[in-house]
């Protein structure tokens, strides 16, 4: 199951795992964000692709937060987070091949 933000952590650190070696700007930022943009100038994401996750993260995060300042846990399911949810896991599939 797609979580969102997670997955996108995780493929953020996949990449400055797996092509920090050959890139060495994928170390110079600790933030999900940049490490994308690194990425997709370095020709190891797509740009598309970098901008669905980017765009995702944001939304997400938002809706995070305000879950939090609402005091709730739970994010429910929605026509927008599931899209964004799908956008990840397709993401996912490309950039880890699975």
């Amino acid at each position: 199951m797609c979580r969102g933000i997670t997955d996108i952590e995780f493929v953020t650190q996949y990449l400055v795992l797996g092509y920090s070696h050959r890139f060495e700007t994928l170390i110079r930022h600790t933030d999900n964000l940049s490490i994308l943009d690194t990425a997709k100038n370095h020709d190891v994401i797509d740009q598309q692709v970098c901008i669905q996750l980017q765009e995702a993260y944001l939304k997400l995060r938002d809706h995070y937060h305000q879950l939090t300042l609402a005091d709730d846990k739970y994010a429910q399911s929605s026509d927008t987070l599931d899209e964004l949810r799908h956008w990840v896991r397709n993401a996912w599939h490309q950039i880890l091949a699975v």
